[in-house]
C-alpha cells in the first residue's frame, strides 16, 4: 500500500504530461480528478489511468480493476454459465459469504439495454461485467469504493456535456505557484487531507460526501473537516462522559456508520435489479445512487417506499 503523498504540484506535472501523450484520451483536469482519487484509495497516482475511466463525466473503475480487487481481498468468483445469454457465477468472501448471480439477455432487454451498440456487438461480455459488478457489490463492497464500474456507466442515460477543450501548457500555467513562506513550503494540502482522515477515523463514505462538498480540493476538504469536527469535539466536551453515545444527538454533522450505509446502498442495488420493480421506484433509486446519497434517513425512507410499492 502507498503511504508516501505526492505534492500537488507534481501531480498537475503528472497529469499533464499524460494527457500530452495521448495514450489516455483524458484531459490534463481529467488526468489529474483521477490522480486524487488514486491517491485517497493509498494507490499510486499514475495507477489512476489503468484502473479508472472517465465516461460521460463520471469517474469509472474498470472492470478488470474491480474483479482484480475483489481477488486481492480474499474473494472468490466460480463461473458457472459465460455465453452471449447468460452470465452466471458464484461470488463469495470471508466477510460477506456466497451469492449467486445470473444475468441474462432476457433481464437486459427488459431493461433496454439489448439495443445499445455495445450489447449488440458483445453481449456476451457485457452480460459478464454486470454479473461481476452486482456479485462484487453485493458480497464485499468495500473494494469499489461505492464508485460504478465502466461497464454500467456507459449503459446510464447521458450527462450534459462536460468535456473541457484545454491545452495541457495552459492548465499548468494558469495554476497557481505554491506559496513560500521563508525557506519553507506552504502547506500540503494533500498531505494534511490524508492525516486529517486518519486522526478522525473518517470512513469511506463520510470521506466521499466531504470530499464532494468541498468541490474536490483537498485545501477546502481540509478546512470542512476542521470545521464540522471541531464542532463535533466541542459538543463532546460539554456532554456526560457517562453517556458518550449522544455526543453528537441533535447536530447537524454526524459522521454516518460505514457498514450501516454500505448495507442500505446495497439493498437498494438489489432493489433496482428486480424485474418487476416499478418505473417510478427504479428511478428514485437511481437518483439517490447517482448523487451519492449519504443521509441515512433518507435512505432507509427509500427503502421502505420502495418496498410499499413491490407489494401495491
Amino acid at each position: 500500500m502507498n503511504e508516501v503523498m505526492i505534492p500537488f504540484s507534481e501531480l498537475q506535472q503528472m497529469a499533464v504530461t499524460m494527457a500530452k501523450s495521448g495514450m489516455f484520451g483524458k484531459t490534463p483536469e481529467q488526468m489529474l480528478s483521477l490522480m486524487m482519487i488514486a491517491q485517497a484509495e493509498n494507490l499510486h497516482p499514475a495507477l489512476a489511468a489503468m484502473e479508472y475511466d472517465i465516461i460521460q463525466g463520471r469517474p469509472a473503475l474498470k472492470g478488470q480493476a474491480a474483479l482484480a480487487r475483489f481477488q486481492q481481498a480474499g474473494g472468490s468468483v466460480r463461473w458457472l454459465i459465460k455465453t452471449d445469454a447468460e452470465a452466471k457465477a458464484v461470488f463469495s468472501h470471508p466477510q460477506g459469504g456466497e451469492l449467486t448471480v445470473s444475468w441474462t439477455i432476457d433481464r437486459a432487454r427488459k431493461m433496454n439495454l439489448d439495443q445499445k451498440d455495445n450489447w449488440k456487438k458483445q453481449p456476451g461480455i457485457m452480460l459478464s461485467w454486470r454479473c461481476v459488478s452486482e456479485g462484487v457489490r453485493a458480497v464485499f463492497p468495500a473494494c469499489l469504493n461505492r464508485m460504478y464500474l465502466s461497464e454500467e456507466v456507459q449503459d446510464f442515460e447521458p450527462l450534459r456535456n462536460v468535456t473541457v477543450d484545454t491545452n495541457p501548457e495552459d492548465f499548468v500555467n494558469s495554476a497557481p505557484l505554491p506559496e513560500k513562506s521563508g525557506k519553507e513550503d506552504a502547506t500540503d494540502w494533500v498531505k494534511k487531507a490524508a492525516e486529517l482522515t486518519e486522526k478522525h477515523k473518517i470512513d469511506e463514505v463520510t470521506k466521499a460526501r466531504i470530499w464532494k462538498e468541498s468541490g474536490c480540493t483537498a485545501e477546502a476538504y481540509c478546512k470542512k473537516i476542521e470545521s464540522d469536527y471541531a464542532e463535533t469535539e466541542s459538543t463532546t466536551t460539554t456532554t456526560s462522559p457517562a453517556h458518550p453515545e449522544t455526543e453528537t444527538e441533535g447536530d447537524d454533522f454526524q459522521l454516518t456508520s460505514g457498514p450501516d450505509m454500505k448495507e442500505l446502498v446495497a439493498t437498494l442495488e438489489e432493489y433496482r435489479s428486480l424485474d418487476g420493480i416499478p418505473a417510478a421506484a427504479k428511478k428514485d433509486i437511481d437518483a439517490a445512487l447517482s448523487r451519492n446519497e449519504t443521509d441515512i434517513k433518507v435512505l432507509s425512507a427509500l427503502i421502505e417506499k420502495v418496498k410499499a410499492a413491490l407489494n401495491a
